[in-house]
């Protein structure tokens, strides 16, 4: 069913089906209602079928002044057409006119029933009609009709009393048909509700243009229309009946556009916000907030006291009269005013005195958005305390890499000497000729020389090293490429060399793995990490959709931090976490997404735009990798969001780590870093040393190797 919600033919044959059924449901219903009202399951159908033959009867009254008239005035032409009309062989309703006054007949269609019809008459109406002569006089007329029973298959009475004879047959089974049509009906508006809002291959909710028109003006329109639709049929149409029934069916598609356009609207974020007044609104206190804050105060308070000096000075018994209740009220709301902007004084000194005491992780209470001035004072006390933690954060980082490099420096320095000392020592201790040397160098092991060296995100230079470390002869090459679809160049350097290469992280496309048997790879399944992370969110709605649902609207909002976009890892990562959720059957409404190429800042950038743009409509934030989702963290933390919004993350780093410890972080998920590195060594060691590779490694297709993932949490740590 879900599947059907985006498609454009399933609305519109839904559309079509409800308004055939609701046309059908309401002649059901109005049926049934009409047998109940007149009793037909109680006597059945007997006064309703009197009803209909009497209505018969009425029927004829027109044709009864057309026959006072055509006597008035001698019509002969006219009255022997209505004779035709119901003549006994023809027509089962007679009808006659007598003058009250004299018992006369003045006209009549036949004779009598009692006298030639072969039947007798099974209802009965009468009449009085005056009408005026030329002379001035009036004459009245009894007008009396009659239905011939039992009808004969002559004109349309005998028509309608079989309908309603098969409607008095059929009074249960009209029941039930109208439950059945109401159930179809509801079924197909409770999937037109569902299917707002989606369109197929439009992932989140889709607004078409109808419902990017502001809701105010939007119901404005459609009154209008209404109006429109009501004055051009009271123009053409003169049957009251039709009238009505076409005035009924413009109201009732009105109505299923409006409701239907509110369901779309209610499924996107800020439903009150694409209004005329809520724009008009956000542009007064726009215009104020830029007046400065005390000729705003001033402002205000003149604009309350004329109004509280008109109220005071009026004469009018109206307003007297209303005049103690605009007092009490005045003075509440003032009071209540004064003292919430005592308490936002009162938050932002607490906050100037933390930063004042050196707390730069201090995270107080918000101030509301509609005291503009004092919000602005928040964000800039906020920007002093960020500024002061960067400074904090250059300055540690600065006095660890001066450590880093004393300990480097002193390590280069004190390792060749060490070597020295020991080989000459060795030498001292024990009278060793040179091939014993070399035997005793064989029989403690390998030595293995190492090199590490970092391209800085620049796949030329990454070249250029891999260049230099086949002209020095390495044995084996361990490459974390730059970009994954430059890897023919290492592996047709590599070929020519005769150097095995070790991929890792980033996976060269299958094509280039295929070229050379000493090609490996070495990473995580991207989808498994994907899953893993998934499922962490779907375990928490499980237990509790509160937790996901933070403003419990009945879908989780999410923005997704992606890696770099061609990354395949990225790419992997962002469709499976999403596909997982939903396969968890949580509602999931995508508010954005965008690449901040797995650092840490450009996530945090990205996230303070979105929490500007979204507010609390954020509830989830989903990352392709842990340094993404601490930027993630961090962003929420310095806007003052304390909803508990779960950020979750990939790759399990120390840094990842801390944050779940620290509460930053959700959950994350994990690759196994020992084994990593120890599989990357085994299969360079192995290659180096001419072994087969696969006897040390079980290896996928004597190629891939897939290090083991988990999911974790803070419940999950030690």
């Amino acid at each position: 069913m879900k599947q059907l919600y985006g498609k454009l033919w399933a609305k519109c044959t839904a559309i079509a089906l409800l308004v055939v059924f609701a046309v059908l449901f309401a002649a059901a219903a109005l049926g049934s209602a009409y047998l109940i009202r007149y009793g037909a399951f109680a006597d059945g159908g007997e006064q309703v079928r009197q009803m209909a033959e009497n209505n018969l009867l009425q029927q004829t009254r027109g044709d009864g002044w057309t026959a006072m008239h055509a006597w008035a005035e001698d019509d002969t032409v006219t009255g022997d057409l209505l004779r035709e009309r119901y003549d006994p062989l023809t027509s089962n309703i007679y009808f006659k006119l007598t003058d009250k006054d004299t018992g006369e007949i003045l006209f009549s269609t036949g004779k009598m029933p009692k006298d030639d019809y072969t039947g007798k008459a099974s209802a009965y109406y009468q009449q009085d009609m005056t009408i005026s002569l030329r002379d001035g006089s009036d004459v009245t007329a009894l007008y009396q009709a009659y239905l011939k029973s039992p009808l004969a298959p002559r004109d349309s009475a005998l028509y309608v009393m079989t309908w309603v004879e098969r409607l008095i047959n059929a009074r249960y089974l009209l029941i039930v048909l109208a439950v059945f049509l109401l159930a179809v009906c509801l079924f197909l508006f409770i999937f037109l509700l569902c299917s707002m809002g989606r369109k197929e291959g439009v992932d989140g909710i889709y607004q078409c243009w109808l419902n990017k028109i502001p809701l105010d003006l939007f119901l404005a329109l459609l009154f209008a229309l209404f109006f429109a639709w009501a004055a051009f049929l009271s123009d053409i149409w003169y049957i009251d009946f039709w009238y009505y029934i076409l005035l009924a069916f413009g109201a009732a598609a009105l109505a299923l556009t409006l409701v239907l356009s509110v369901a779309g609207r209610a499924k996107a974020p800020g439903f009150f916000r694409n209004t005329v007044i809520y724009k008009l609104f956000l542009l007064i206190f726009r215009t104020l907030g830029r007046i400065p804050m005390v000729w705003r105060t001033m402002l205000i308070w003149v604009c309350w006291c004329f109004v509280d000096l008109y109220f005071t000075f009026s004469n009018s018994y109206y307003y007297d009269s209303l005049l103690p209740a605009f007092w009490v009220i005045s003075r509440a709301v003032l009071t209540i005013v004064i003292l919430y902007l005592a308490s936002s004084l009162r938050l932002l000194q607490k906050e100037g005195q933390a930063i004042a005491d050196g707390q730069t992780d201090y995270k107080g209470k918000p101030i509301p958005r509609w005291l503009p001035a004092l919000k602005k004072h928040e964000e800039n006390l906020q920007s002093i305390q960020s500024g002061i933690q960067k400074a904090v954060d250059e300055q540690m980082r600065a006095e660890r890499m001066k450590t880093e490099l004393i300990t480097n420096v002193s390590h280069d320095i004190k390792t060749p000497l060490t070597s020295i000392v020991n080989y000459i020592d060795l030498l001292e201790k024990e009278d060793i000729q040179p091939e014993k040397a070399k035997e005793y160098e064989q029989q403690t092991g390998i030595k293995v020389n190492l090199e590490i060296m970092d391209p800085k995100g620049n796949q030329n230079t990454q070249n250029s090293q891999v260049d230099r470390f086949l002209s020095l002869e390495y044995d084996a090459i361990c490459v974390n490429m730059v970009d994954r679809s430059a890897a023919s160049y290492v592996i047709n350097k590599a070929m020519d060399a005769g150097t095995p290469v070790v991929f890792f992280n980033r996976e060269p496309v299958e094509e280039d793995m295929k070229r050379w048997e000493h090609l490996y790879y070495v990473g995580e399944d991207a989808r498994e990490s994907a899953v893993l992370q998934g499922e962490l969110l779907v375990d928490a709605y499980q237990k509790n959709p509160g937790s996901l649902d933070l403003n419990e609207d009945g879908t989780v909002g999410y923005v997704m931090l992606e890696g770099e976009r061609s990354h395949q890892d990225s790419l992997i990562r962002t469709e499976w976490s999403v596909q997982t959720m939903r396969n968890g059957d949580i509602p999931l409404e995508k508010l954005t997404g965008g690449s901040a190429n797995w650092d840490r800042s450009q996530a945090a950038a990205l996230m303070e735009q979105w929490i500007r743009q979204f507010g609390d409509a954020i509830e989830v934030v989903i990352c392709n990798n842990d340094e993404m989702a601490l930027g993630a963290a961090e962003a929420l933390e310095r806007a003052g969001d304390t909803r508990g919004v779960k950020v979750v993350g990939i790759d399990g780093t120390p840094q990842g780590i801390e944050g779940l410890k620290s509460g930053k972080l959700y959950g994350t998920v994990q690759c196994d870093s020992d084994e990593y590195a120890e599989v990357i060594f085994e299969i360079a060691a192995a290659e180096a040393l001419g072994q087969n590779v696969q006897e040390k490694v079980e290896l996928e297709d004597g190629t891939y190797y897939q290090c083991s993932q988990k999911a974790l949490t803070v419940a999950d740590l030690p």
